[in-house]
Formats: C-alpha cells, sequence, structure tokens
C-alpha cells in the first residue's frame, strides 16, 4: 500500500512541475499551454530534463542541435564516471581504506550533498559527522553562488557571441565534455572563439583539480603551506627579511624586532589572494610605535613582516605595490621541473595579487624575460603598466637564477606536496621568497597568453597526467 501511495503522489508531482513549467514555455514562446506540454513531453522523451529544457532554453534549438546536445551529455556523464573512479582512487591512497569502505563512504556523503571531489579536496573521511554537517551546509549555500556565476558567464558569452541562450549552453556543454571546461574557463579563456578541437590545449577546472589532488596533500599542504608563520620557518634558510607574529608579544619584543625597520607587512596567518594585507609605517617616536603595538597586537593573528624594498627596475611598473614573480614548479620523478611563471604588478594599489586587482604577464622560464602583454581578471590586455605607463613586454627579471636555484632548493622540502606556486620579491641584492601556494592558479597562468592564443595543457598537465583524465574523445 505504501509504494502505490508513494508512485501515486510522484506523479501528481511530476504532473505539478510539468504545469508549473508548461506555464513559463507558453509565456515565454508565446504558445498556448497545450502547446507548450506538448513540446515539454517530447522533449522528455528525447531524454531531456524539462526543468533544464526550459532553465537553459534549449527550446530555441534546432532537432539536429537538441540531439547534439544529449549526446555531448551523454559524454559528459562518461567524462564524470572517469574522473569519479579517479577521485575513488585518490582517496583509497590518502585515506589507507579499503575500496568498499571508501565507496560507501562516499555514496553516503553524496546524499548529503559533498560531491566525490569535494570529498576527496575535503579528506571528508576523516572528518567526524558534525564536520560533515557543517561541510554539507556550507556546499548547499555554496550552490546558489555557483549558479548566479554561471548565469553571468552565459550572459557574457551571449553579449561577445551573439548566441542564444540554447546555443550558448550547447556550445559550453561540448567543452565541459570534452576536456572539462567550467563556465568560467568557457568565458575567462574566450573559448567561444576557438574551434572545439582546440580546447583540450588549455588548461581547465576539471584538469588542475585532479592535478592539485595527485601532487598534493591536503593536510600536509594546509599545515605548511597555509600558515604564514609554519612557511617561514620551514623555509628560513631561504628568507631574509626579518619577520614576527603578533600573538604572546610584548612590547620590549615589538620594539626590539622593528628597531631597525622603518616599514612593515602586516598579513593574516591564513590571508590568500592579498586579502587583509596592510603597509605600516614604524613611527620614530615612543608614542607612536606604542600606539601601533597596541593596534597590532589587537589584530587577529597575523606575520608582521620587514616590508621589502624592491629592485629599482621592478619598483618603476608601479611603486605602490612590491611586484612579483609567480613562478610554479612540480616535483616530478626526482626533478624539479619549471610549469610557468609571470611577472605580476599593481595598478596603484599596496598588492600585485592578480585576484585582487593586479596584472600579470608570462615570462620564459629559461630566460626570466617578459614575453606576452599583460592582462587582468578579466582578460583586459595592457601593453603598458597603467599606472607607470612602461612597456611590459621584453623586461627581463632581475636575478632570475636566483629564483631557478631558489625553486630547486625548495620544491620537494615538503614530503606529499609536489606541485607549488612560488612567490618571489626582487631586491637590489637578490631574491625574496614571499610564499608558496600549493592551491596553483591556472588561471594566471593562462590569461596573459589569451591574447596570443596559447593554451598551456601541454607544459602544464599532459606530461603529468594520464589522458583519459583529461580528454573525453568524441566516438
Amino acid at each position: 500500500m505504501k509504494k502505490i501511495i508513494k508512485r501515486v503522489y510522484s506523479k501528481i508531482t511530476r504532473t505539478f512541475e510539468l504545469n508549473k513549467i508548461a506555464i513559463k514555455l507558453s509565456s515565454t514562446k508565446s504558445i498556448s499551454k497545450k502547446e507548450a506540454k506538448f513540446e515539454l513531453k517530447n522533449a522528455k522523451k528525447m531524454g531531456f530534463n524539462v526543468n533544464e529544457y526550459f532553465e537553459k532554453g534549449l527550446y530555441e534549438l534546432e532537432l539536429s542541435d537538441k540531439e547534439e546536445f544529449l549526446k555531448y551529455k551523454k559524454l559528459k556523464q562518461e567524462r564524470s564516471k572517469i574522473s569519479s573512479d579517479f577521485y575513488t582512487d585518490i582517496a583509497i591512497m590518502r585515506s589507507g581504506l579499503s575500496k568498499s569502505k571508501i565507496k560507501t563512504d562516499m555514496n553516503l556523503a553524496r546524499i548529503m550533498g559533498i560531491s566525490n571531489l569535494k570529498y576527496v579536496q575535503k579528506c571528508v573521511w576523516s572528518l567526524n559527522e558534525s564536520e560533515r554537517k557543517k561541510l554539507s551546509k556550507f556546499l548547499i549555500k555554496d550552490k546558489e553562488r555557483i549558479a548566479k556565476n554561471k548565469k553571468k558567464y552565459v550572459s557574457t558569452v551571449m553579449e561577445k557571441t551573439g548566441w542564444a541562450r540554447g546555443k550558448t549552453e550547447l556550445e559550453i556543454l561540448k567543452s565541459s565534455a570534452i576536456c572539462g571546461a567550467s563556465y568560467e574557463d568557457y568565458c575567462s579563456f574566450r573559448l567561444y572563439e576557438i574551434p572545439l578541437k582546440k580546447h583540450s590545449e588549455y588548461i581547465t577546472l576539471d584538469m588542475f583539480d585532479k592535478m592539485r589532488l595527485k601532487y598534493n596533500e591536503h593536510f600536509t599542504a594546509k599545515e605548511f603551506f597555509d600558515d604564514k608563520a609554519k612557511f617561514n620557518e620551514t623555509f628560513s634558510d631561504l628568507i631574509n627579511r626579518s619577520w614576527f607574529v603578533n600573538k604572546n608579544l610584548s612590547y620590549e619584543e615589538f620594539e626590539k624586532n622593528i628597531s631597525s625597520l622603518k616599514d612593515i607587512l602586516v598579513k593574516p596567518l591564513s590571508s590568500t589572494k592579498g586579502m587583509g594585507i596592510k603597509k605600516y609605517k614604524c613611527g620614530k617616536s615612543k608614542k607612536a610605535r606604542k600606539e601601533l603595538y597596541e593596534e597590532l597586537i589587537n589584530l587577529p593573528e597575523s606575520i608582521i613582516e620587514e616590508y621589502i624594498v624592491q629592485h629599482k627596475d621592478v619598483m618603476k611598473f608601479c611603486p605602490t605595490s612590491v611586484n612579483t614573480v609567480r613562478i610554479t614548479t612540480i616535483y616530478h620523478n626526482n626533478k624539479c621541473k619549471f610549469l610557468y611563471a609571470v611577472f605580476r604588478m599593481g595598478q596603484g594599489d599596496v598588492v600585485d595579487n592578480f585576484h585582487a586587482g593586479g596584472i600579470a604577464a608570462t615570462i620564459d622560464v629559461k630566460t626570466g624575460i617578459v614575453v606576452s602583454n599583460a592582462s587582468d581578471l578579466n582578460g583586459n590586455v595592457f601593453s603598458k603598466n597603467p599606472y607607470s605607463k612602461l612597456k611590459i613586454k621584453g623586461f627581463k627579471i632581475p636575478h632570475w637564477d636566483k629564483i631557478i636555484s631558489t625553486c630547486k632548493k625548495a620544491s620537494n622540502r615538503v614530503d606529499g606536496v609536489s606541485l607549488i606556486g612560488w612567490d618571489f620579491a626582487i631586491t637590489e641584492n637578490g631574491v625574496e621568497l614571499i610564499e608558496g601556494n600549493p592551491g596553483v592558479s591556472y588561471v594566471l597562468a593562462q590569461i596573459p597568453n589569451i591574447e596570443d592564443r596559447i593554451g598551456l595543457s601541454p607544459v602544464m598537465v599532459k606530461p603529468y597526467l594520464e589522458e583519459k583524465y583529461y580528454l573525453q574523445k568524441i566516438k
């Protein structure tokens, strides 16, 4: 009896949903509700989810395009299955648990809204029930942000191409099925301007998620790289600047630490993307230093560092920020391999961070020479720095050999973390290692090359990841 009631209730719910969507479709297409219901029923027979059919504007497509959409959707599902196997293998390796236990636990996590990818990224096998519920709540809420961003990217592509919504969704799906492009990838890398067969030359979110999972162990990366004080301790022989933290700090210790300094930079210990960083003048009077001390010890736990005086030639591009180099390495087959390098500059702010309004240009790793114009996160291209008006392409980074040698010393220092983006400041006397980033931004690497239509998958992904995990071939 319960099964019969459940089936009846399910049928009523489906009918109600169909009617609701039919009303929307009839209004959108200026057709009768009867015609809209007929179209939706036919779409369902073809294999469409009727809600997706309406929300993505797939009703705008010709029959051949609708069939193509279903073909690529199936291809994407096959890709997802391969990805799921990859995540399962990583979880087994990281956790030490059996395959059956991991698969069972992954299924339970999915019921809570935790995908297989997030299961591995967050090491969910190690979380208790309360921690899982907290993560689940965050991910469910985050879906709203993701959905909002998808609409934004679709609107941007429609504006750039003149495509209708359905056509845009179809083209994004093709790219996603073939090489794992996200909506952001498709928009940011201008994949709509490039033939589909070339898309696999570009690094995508799906590809690089797998790279980060394969080469970096979550807890180890968090321990040694998220905490800036722990990082400075681990790589102390490669760091020349003075530094200290603002907790358990007496005024006498503070005054001794800044006695020879003119300026300091204060960063929250877990700061990312340049957020929360602030420059302070140390002050000459005892009163000024006492006031500074009182302000700093009442901040959240932060690292206080000697402000780096950068090389005069580097400073010229934007003197208000420390302009830096990001160079990414992977320790592979017992060798330090260099994946990419960029020169990051500010545009008049105190930080040069790409995600906080800075710009970046590609550096040739072999020579240390900037070989592209600069771009910002939105893909705007600059041949000259907007602040200083200095030409960017052709600039040779000072002390490039020291950056290379420091990377080689640092790249295999932390077991379990092999893929790292290193940030360097350039001084008159050499280089200063600022931090390491196991999160490694593939967007930062690739956007400066969009103008020249260069994708970095052949050098950053293909040598280090099995082909089946980054490329889905059309049958």
